[in-house]
This record gives C-alpha cells, sequence and structure tokens, in this order.
C-alpha cells in the first residue's frame, strides 16, 4: 500500500507544480505558399520591440446587421521582393458564431449590411525590390477561395484556421495561388 500512496503523492506533486508558459502560445502567426514560395508573418504582443508584421480590424455593425474581420500579413524577408502581404476578409452575420469545422468559400466583399451568410476574400500583394509592385492580386471579382477555422475561443477573443485561394490582378494579367495557408492565433 505505501508504494502506491508514494506513486500517487508523485504524480500530484508534479501534475500540481506550476507550468512555465509556452511564449509561443501568443505568437500569432500566418504561414502560405505564394506560387510555391514560403510566407511568413508573425506578431509576438509580448515583446514591444517586435515589428508588426500582422494587423487585425473588426468591425461589428449595430443591429444584428453582421460583422467584417481584416486579417493581414507581411513578409519582409523574400530574396526576390521588398515586401509581400496576405489579406483575409471574413463577413458573416455573427462573428461569435464561428466554431471549428466552419467552412467558408463563398467569395465576395461587394455586398453590403444586414450579412445574412458567410463570405471570404482573399489578396496578395508583391513590392519588388525597386519599389514597384509586381501584382496586386484578389478574389474579389475573380478567382475562389476557402477558410476553415480550426480553432475559436471567444473568451480569449483568438481564433485559427486554414485557407488557400487564387488570386487574379486583371491589370497586369497575373494570377497568384495562395496554398497550404495558415493563421494561428490571431486576435480580434
Amino acid at each position: 500500500m505505501k508504494i502506491n500512496l508514494s506513486f500517487i503523492y508523485l504524480i500530484l506533486l508534479f501534475a500540481c507544480e506550476p507550468r512555465p508558459i509556452n511564449p509561443q502560445d501568443n505568437l500569432q502567426t500566418i504561414t502560405a505558399k505564394i506560387d510555391g514560395i514560403d510566407f511568413k508573418a508573425s506578431l509576438d504582443p509580448n515583446d514591444p520591440k517586435d515589428f508588426e508584421e500582422i494587423v487585425t480590424n473588426q468591425v461589428t455593425f449595430s443591429s444584428g446587421l453582421g460583422f467584417v474581420l481584416a486579417i493581414a500579413g507581411a513578409d519582409f524577408s523574400l530574396e526576390d521582393a521588398a515586401v509581400a502581404d496576405i489579406r483575409l476578409i471574413l463577413i458573416g452575420p455573427e462573428l461569435t458564431g464561428l466554431k471549428p469545422g466552419t467552412v467558408i468559400n463563398s467569395r465576395g466583399t461587394d455586398s453590403e449590411p444586414p450579412y445574412t451568410s458567410l463570405m471570404a476574400a482573399g489578396g496578395t500583394t508583391k513590392k519588388l525590390l525597386n519599389e514597384e509592385n509586381a501584382y496586386v492580386a484578389d478574389t474579389d471579382d475573380f478567382g475562389d477561395i476557402e477558410v476553415i477555422i480550426t480553432a475559436f475561443d471567444t473568451t480569449a477573443r483568438r481564433m485559427s484556421g486554414t485557407f488557400e485561394f487564387t488570386a487574379i490582378d486583371p491589370d497586369n494579367d497575373v494570377t497568384v495561388n495562395v496554398t497550404e495557408g495558415e493563421f494561428k492565433n490571431i486576435s480580434w
């Protein structure tokens, strides 16, 4: 009996010991491949020196008209460009109605409130080293998009998900494929 109680005591002792906070838990990231090239943007809200590479903006309309949530990230580490960005816009009737497993594949941003269904839009811009745009492509009028919510916490106001889209720049006749996209711990 002593062995069993000692074993249980050790388990309780170590199980109740405070665990260090993982600094990666608060790290917000957006990763993807833009035409096969790795893209990464991150933001550590606990590091005041961290350059903000992720920006979110949420608008909730009064009287139940819906929400618009924009998520944008920039990557300054590409060899052939000064910067590239990825933008996602989620639109719908109620932000807190999102749940893990929610799939959004209706493209559109032209509608006005009230929003009665979920919609998404995606975009990407690549600015070359000489400061000219290689493209400014989006899914507004052409292309397609799929966003899947993988985690959604209304208390912490954090969400995660995966995405992919094909964006078009009609002015430069460019099609851009964004694949293997993932956003993690995005605060809203």
